[in-house]
């Protein structure tokens, strides 16, 4: 909270004072200060997103697990690994949830000329061409999810599908 150019100056001179004065103390200053800096950012910052952590808790209890797991390895471990570990905990948290959070549904010719969207039949009709849209991301990891909300077609005979 320095308000004129004078303050860094200030500082300079007190921190030679220090070195001058309690030498080999000072060797361990900037380690604790900088600890000390940590934790006031750390605690600042926690303070300030406290809501979100909350939320996130009641939203999401797999999201929640995965913020644990990395604030307990920040704590015990180190914060580098407490680094990696959120990220792939966080990818893979986005690849389960975006491959198994399709939608499919059917779109439906109206007399106006435009389609209306309804739920999926059970069973594909014969002799009919049905549309399905696919909505969410789909690739690879998805077609198992996917696979699950296709309409049955064992006694369907002559059907077209367009995806």
């Amino acid at each position: 909270g320095a308000r004129t150019r004078w303050a860094g100056i200030i500082a300079g001179l007190v921190l030679a004072l220090v070195v001058m004065v309690a030498g080999s103390a000072a060797e361990v200053i900037p380690l604790a200060g900088l600890a000390a800096l940590l934790i006031v950012a750390g605690s600042t910052i926690l303070a300030e997103r406290w809501p979100h952590v909350i939320q996130t808790w009641r939203v999401s209890k797999v999201s929640a697990l995965a913020m644990g797991v990395t604030f307990t390895v920040a704590i015990l471990l180190s914060l580098q690994l407490a680094i990696y570990i959120g990220v792939l905990l966080s990818l893979t948290l986005y690849v389960y949830s975006a491959a198994t959070q399709i939608q499919l549904v059917e779109l439906v010719p109206t007399n106006e000329g435009t389609y209306k969207e309804q739920d999926v039949s059970a069973e594909l009709s014969s002799n009919q061409a049905t549309i399905l849209q696919i909505r969410g991301n789909f690739y690879f990891a998805s077609v198992y999810a996917l696979e699950e909300k296709v309409p049955v077609m064992d006694k369907t005979r002559g059907a077209i599908v367009i995806l």
